[in-house]
């Protein structure tokens, strides 16, 4: 049976930070700290909200956890992906590039590598437009 024919109405999922690591495209790759690869539970889970959201606006999918962001900037980006995927959609924002030059800045700053060179490393260093974010959760 498909997830059509079982008549699944909504999504319900505690421990939701098992399900971070949703994959994006993005040219960003070489920032410290951007992961792009995702896991196939993440995958599998977006597949199915944004099937379920189709049928059931707004109440497709409920996240709990007690650590739904911890390290990267892209884990906040999965977390509003899976949450209000339209959301991000109407604001253009729906790709992992556009969402984090909107809300992160970045830095570049020379780092002692193990080598004892030092090489310039680019990372996200601060939010910005915070207001702007948090409206949107």
């Amino acid at each position: 049976m498909t997830i059509a024919e079982i008549g699944v109405d909504q999504i319900v999922v505690d421990e939701a930070q098992e399900f971070r690591k949703l994959s994006f495209a993005t040219n960003m790759s070489t920032l410290k700290g951007v992961d792009p690869n995702g896991s196939q539970r993440a995958w599998d889970l977006y597949v199915k909200s944004r099937f379920i959201e189709t049928k059931n606006p707004g109440r497709a999918l409920v996240l709990a956890s007690g650590t739904p962001i911890t390290n990267t900037l892209g884990e906040m980006f999965t977390v509003q992906r899976l949450m209000d995927h339209a959301a991000l959609m109407e604001r253009g924002l729906h790709e992992f590039d556009a969402w984090a030059s909107t809300f992160g800045d970045t830095t570049t700053e020379l780092e002692l590598q193990p080598s004892g060179k030092y090489k310039p490393i680019s990372r996200f260093a601060s939010f910005v437009n915070v207001p702007e974010l948090i409206a949107m959760f």
